[in-house]
């Protein structure tokens, strides 16, 4: 599985958890991961998210698991924050019109409602 395969893995399971456990949009979660500043929720800026996950996270898992996991949290993290940097470790490059259109498209994808 691809480094972004793996994020849009994640990224889906954690806006699922948090639209029917907590009843928001994709919308409004992207919104407020974004422009956590400006977002109703507070709660949901990255310190936010990050607590919800840790109590999401399987106990039981081993600390291979629990590292591999907090690998991808990572990511999604660096993704909002260095978009720059996310790209580089995707093998795309911000240079590159069709690979800007492809993240795009791709983040339209899974985050869009």
């Amino acid at each position: 599985m691809t480094p972004v395969e793996r994020l849009k893995r994640v990224i889906v399971g954690i806006l699922d958890y948090l639209m029917e456990h907590r009843k928001l949009s994709r919308a409004s979660i992207l919104n407020d991961l974004t422009y956590p500043e400006s977002g109703d929720n507070a709660d949901l800026s990255w310190t936010g998210l990050k607590d919800i996950l840790v109590r999401i996270l399987d106990h039981e898992n081993s600390e291979k698991e629990n590292i591999a996991v907090w690998s991808v949290i990572g990511s999604i993290h660096e993704a909002f924050l260095r978009p720059d940097l996310f790209f580089v470790r995707c093998g795309l490059s911000l240079e590159n019109e069709k690979d800007r259109l492809t993240f795009a498209t791709y983040l339209a994808e899974i985050l869009g409602d």
